[in-house]
């Protein structure tokens, strides 16, 4: 398991039962192996859970954002919501990517090849076919800045192929 920086991954001392339960706020990549006896369950702040049969995969669940971001790089996950307050979930596919909007129940899914989603593991970032203004929302998020834009016009504009590495400068101890 790798945690992303500013992320948090509750678990108990000691696993008991036949299953293993842990509690993400934040970003993290599994690489689970598969144990049909002891199921891997990781929950999130937006009531959502992601549960694992043997797997690698990404999750992004910060609890100030109303989505859950899940890239399923190998193996199978269920993804496992709420939409009108009945339970339902979705049985992920290698490739995949499901992003659920805790707010309206929304549910997207989208092919991927995982690139963008676990270049934050190399201390990249890429922006590929990305709106402008959620490329300055991870920016702000990601260096702890804001940005002002005079013209709303540029909001509009999308960020077709970008790649960032973060240089960690060891004198100040920031990036």
């Amino acid at each position: 398991m790798y945690l992303n920086s500013g992320s948090v991954l509750k678990y108990p001392s000691i696993f008991t039962g036949n299953i293993r339960e842990v509690s993400l706020n934040g970003e993290a990549y599994f690489e689970v192996a598969k144990d049909p006896e002891h199921k891997f369950i990781v929950s999130t702040p937006q009531k959502s859970k992601v549960e694992v049969l043997g797997t690698h995969f990404n999750l992004e669940a910060f609890d100030e954002m109303d989505e859950v971001i899940t890239t399923l790089v190998e193996g199978k996950v269920e993804f496992v919501y709420e939409k009108d307050g009945q339970g339902s979930k979705i049985l992920m596919r290698p490739g995949q990517k499901v992003i659920y909007n805790n707010k309206d129940g929304q549910i997207l899914s989208y092919n991927t090849n995982g690139e963008s989603e676990l270049a934050w593991m190399d201390q990249k970032v890429i922006f590929d076919k990305t709106p402008f203004k959620a490329a300055i929302a991870y920016t702000e998020e990601r260096y702890n800045v804001e940005f002002y834009c005079k013209h709303f016009e540029i909001w509009q504009i999308y960020i077709y192929r970008s790649v960032y590495r973060t240089i960690y400068r060891r004198d100040s101890g920031e990036f």
